[in-house]
């Protein structure tokens, strides 16, 4: 029955957003698409000890993996919501898509690579802070929201008392504490993926978030940040071969 309604809501939904020539075959690519997202985070969750534990039986897995695909049919109308010039946007909410939100003003990266998906965390998180990640280029990249297929709500792009306190905060400009400047002409032998981890901790608790001295460190930081997941993940990947081989 949930189904069933679900289905005639992506449905209805489609007809208005898609070109009528499109609607039978993309409707049934994308009935194929959502099968295929709902069996793939089953077995990523089934790797998980806890959900084994709750999951044991071939019944209860079969009930989970029902779950994941009407989760995905019920939630489909909610994002089919932007029309372009191409004939319409089509996106997907994910079971995970909760746990790491969406901000122009990121505090972790999230580098998907080789398989895997790193969160690391850019910048100090206060208790009770969300953890927010970048779907698209964060603030210090300069847009004005222009470049998102979404309608972004996040402190940046709202127009509001809230994305006037930031914006304030932006153009404030505050006093390098002598600590900054050591770090920033010094460092030694210290790596550069260090000097800016420290450099974005020390500006950020020295109030610079989110100024343009910390937007430019920080843009630097997440270079290199995900520069280095992507390296390390070719060295453990050109590893894993060379062990291959020589068995």
């Amino acid at each position: 029955m949930v189904d069933n309604v679900a289905f005639h809501a992506l449905q209805d939904r489609w007809d208005l957003e898609m070109p009528r020539h499109r609607r039978n075959a993309d409707i049934s690519v994308y009935r194929e698409f959502l099968k295929l997202s709902a069996a793939t985070f089953h077995l990523v969750f089934m790797k998980n000890p806890l959900v084994q534990s709750i999951f044991r039986t071939e019944a209860q897995r079969n009930f989970m993996l029902r779950c994941l695909l009407i989760h995905g049919r019920l939630t489909a109308p909610l994002v089919i919501n932007r029309v372009d010039e191409k004939g319409g946007f089509l996106g997907i909410l994910s079971p995970v898509a909760s746990l790491i939100n969406h901000s122009c003003d990121p505090n972790v990266i999230s580098v998907v690579d080789s398989g895997s998906i790193k969160i690391i965390v850019l910048r100090p998180i206060q208790k009770g802070d969300q953890i927010l990640t970048s779907y698209a280029p964060a603030w210090w990249d300069e847009h004005d929201g222009s470049t998102l297929d979404f309608d972004c709500k996040c402190v940046v792009c709202d127009r509001g008392p809230e994305g006037a306190k930031w914006r304030n905060a932006r153009e404030q400009k505050r006093i390098l504490s002598s600590e900054a400047t050591r770090e920033w002409i010094g460092g030694g032998e210290t790596q550069d993926l260090i000097k800016f981890q420290r450099l974005v901790q020390i500006l950020a608790r020295d109030g610079h978030h989110p100024g343009k001295l910390f937007g430019e460190t920080v843009k630097i930081y997440y270079d290199k940040l995900f520069d280095e997941v992507c390296a390390e993940n070719a060295k453990r990947n050109r590893a894993k071969v060379q062990q291959i081989g020589g068995n």
